[in-house]
């Protein structure tokens, strides 16, 4: 049965004031299918456990409680991105002890354990199982505080007070309801809500009382502290820019079922699933090179008006590049990029935003985040934009040309980043000129 599990096996301790020795246990972890602890030591021996003590493991835990269940990548290429390591990989946890490589990393309303074989120089042992699961918040996060609570209550009952993970683990233990929401801000953001940062937490706060329904954590999981308060001023711009747009309809998709949101498949399969399935509802043929601008004349949508971001600069890079507001079949949207194509790619990102809404009335961002439900708007809208159907009609074979990816995305009227990344994901082979 899949699962995620970490178990701690106590083993005798001497009569002693260290939670180090207090600690020390067989610590095991499975993901997926397998015990992803199980190594083969130098004299070629397997063993299922760790033996070490879960100490350092748990006040890593502790410390990182809010960004391990809120904080997601930031973008497509931070999986490598040290600081974001340093709180989702428990290789952090270490301190001179040798655990397996895991890695935990919150998706949406779901959570993703993933760990990969790895060997040891330092120790000369080798971890030769892999495993993956995905399952919802509330599970990773159940699992995770009994492993640090079976921590925290052995050190109390072997009469070792005072010390990080403790303190830690009792201001979690005592956060008030009315602060939860706050301390998922903060988790999104990768901060803890219990290091005092004045300047963040007076741009949340503001944030929270601007801004309605999920466009503050939608925010969060878009930012880094350090980018948060750019990000802030033009989104609190934007969203003020959006009362006065035109509103566009939502009415003809009132009757097209969104395929569900299925765990077992990757986010961007909903979303070319989508494309596809509203293609064939209102009668888009695959091999239109105008199958956009049909989509946006039915939903009485102009991506040619662009909002103001309340600065003079680029708007390249930014992360908030729409805002979507939604009320029963009418919808507001704000977009915010220079260029016109920029502008077409978010529009089809905001009609999935829009139509997938949990409430008829609500309110997001489009942002480069790594979240579930912004995997499938992108993936949506590249299928939507620049449809695959259309791009193998223009080719020969499974390679194509890199002039070739210019000249469809002039004819699709869309970026030439668009085509290239829907040949590419798509398995097709990209040529030099």
């Amino acid at each position: 049965m899949s699962k995620f599990l970490i178990k701690c096996t106590w083993l005798p301790d001497k009569a002693s004031s260290s939670e180090l020795d207090r600690t020390l246990c067989r610590l095991s972890l499975a993901v997926g299918d397998n015990v992803v602890t199980e190594y083969r030591s130098a004299d070629r021996t397997t063993y299922e456990d760790l033996q070490l003590p879960s100490y350092f493991l748990a006040e890593w835990v502790a410390e990182n409680w809010w960004p391990l269940l809120w904080e997601p990548r930031k973008n497509e290429d931070s999986e490598d991105d040290i600081d974001f390591l340093d709180r989702h990989c428990i290789l952090a946890a270490q301190h001179g002890f040798v655990l397996p490589k895991v890695t935990i990393a919150p998706f949406g309303r779901n959570i993703k354990v993933y760990a990969s074989p790895r060997f040891s120089q330092l120790a000369d042992v080798r971890f030769t199982k892999g495993g993956q699961i995905i399952l919802p918040r509330q599970k990773i996060e159940s699992e995770l505080r009994k492993f640090v609570h079976d921590v925290v209550d052995h050190l109390d009952k072997g009469h070792i007070q005072s010390t990080v993970l403790q303190d830690t683990w009792s201001l979690i233990e005592e956060t008030a309801d009315n602060e939860v929401e706050f301390c998922r801000l903060m988790g999104a953001l990768g901060v803890s809500p219990y290091i005092a940062d004045p300047q963040l937490e007076k741009l949340l706060e503001m944030a929270l009382a601007k801004f309605n329904s999920r466009l503050p954590m939608d925010l969060c999981l878009a930012c880094t502290p350090d980018d948060f308060a750019s990000a802030s001023n033009i989104a609190q711009s934007a969203v003020a820019s959006s009362a006065s747009l035109p509103t566009s309809t939502l009415a003809p998709l009132s009757t097209i079922q969104l395929p569900p949101d299925s765990i077992s498949l990757p986010a961007w399969r909903r979303g070319v699933n989508a494309a596809r399935r509203l293609r064939d509802k209102i009668g888009i043929a695959e091999l239109d090179p105008k199958g956009g601008d049909r989509l946006f004349d039915v939903l009485k949508l102009d991506p040619s008006i662009k909002v103001g971001t309340g600065s003079n600069q680029s708007t390249e890079g930014i992360k908030v590049v729409g805002v979507v507001e939604r009320s029963a079949f009418d919808v507001k949207i704000a977009l915010l990029q220079d260029h016109f194509t920029q502008r077409r790619f978010a529009a089809a990102r905001a009609v999935f935003a829009a139509w997938s809404s949990e409430s008829p009335e609500e309110s997001r961002f489009l942002t480069p985040a790594v979240t579930r439900d912004q995997q499938a708007s992108r993936a949506f809208a590249a299928e939507m934009m620049a449809p695959l159907g259309f791009i193998r009609s223009k080719m020969k074979g499974a390679k194509i040309q890199q002039d070739r990816v210019f000249e469809i995305a002039n004819e699709l009227n869309i970026g030439s980043d668009v085509v290239l990344k829907q040949a590419l994901n798509n398995g097709l082979q990209v040529m030099p000129y």
